[in-house]
């Protein structure tokens, strides 16, 4: 009975997440708001939505504060770490020649924006559900919890149909899976949101600054360069997630079963 509750709740929050993108999506438009502005109201109203549900509803333990010390934070989040120096090198190779296609600003704002509602959905409060769903009882658990966030998160990505291809759209979906596995075991390792958070931030606002809003403006990349990525993401996650580490996911994340 449990288990089926926890599973029905997990539907329940994806169904109301839908309803709220979709709500807030008509109203900026009957608002005749710019897609900037419809994309703003949407993040801002579904954020403060999912913390309200899971205030009143879900009951999901999100945790901020980290239980490692910063060096051991930063040891492992090495590969993200490296990942935005990259793409630091890059942006300001890019903005070198030529302007952004947004504000500096407002790219901040939407991308910080962007990041704190999709970490808080996914890894703060979907993986929750997935981890009270299956337990931490084995690492097997665990793991099941991390990849049907992930695939979750990849899903999401179905929606990009509407204005490209197949290809691309799978490409972009198994992507985001290895990002949603890398910054799941970021979050299980460290307890601390902050670290998905800052790590989505900076991927979106060198994305948005480069290429603007729309995704068929950013270069998706070839095949074999993210099926490379995807390994190097899953690698990590699967090294960060070891056996050995078990206790202390299971230590960081006892609340979360009550």
């Amino acid at each position: 009975m449990k288990l089926q509750r926890q599973g029905i709740q997990i539907l329940e929050l994806v169904v109301l997440v839908l309803g709220i993108m979709f709500g807030g999506a008509f109203l900026g438009r009957s608002l005749g708001w710019s897609p900037t502005g419809r994309l703003l109201l949407q993040d801002g109203v579904l954020l403060a939505a999912l913390i309200g549900l899971n205030h009143w509803w879900f009951h999901v333990p999100v945790y901020l504060r980290p239980t490692p010390s910063l060096r051991d934070q930063v040891k492992i989040n090495t590969l993200p770490v490296i990942w935005m120096v990259l793409l630091a090198v890059a942006l300001v190779g890019s903005l070198a020649t030529g302007r952004p296609a947004l504000g500096v600003g407002l790219t901040l704002v939407i991308a910080l924006l962007v990041g704190c509602c999709e970490e808080y959905l996914f890894r703060g409060l979907i993986l929750g559900l997935c981890l009270r769903l299956f337990h931490l009882t084995t690492l097997r658990r665990v793991w099941a919890a991390v990849a049907l966030s992930s695939l979750l998160f990849g899903a999401t990505h179905l929606v990009n149909l509407t204005h490209q291809g197949l290809e691309p759209t799978l490409v972009q979906i198994l992507n985001a899976f290895a990002l949603g596995v890398l910054f799941a075991a970021s979050y299980l390792r460290t307890r601390s949101l902050v670290w998905p958070i800052l790590i989505h931030f900076f991927n979106d606002f060198v994305a948005i600054l480069i290429g603007g809003l729309s995704e068929e403006a950013r270069p998706v990349g070839s095949v074999v360069a993210v099926g490379v990525m995807v390994v190097l993401y899953c690698g990590v996650a699967l090294y960060l997630l070891r056996r050995q580490q078990l206790p202390q996911v299971q230590a960081n994340f006892a609340a979360i079963e009550h």
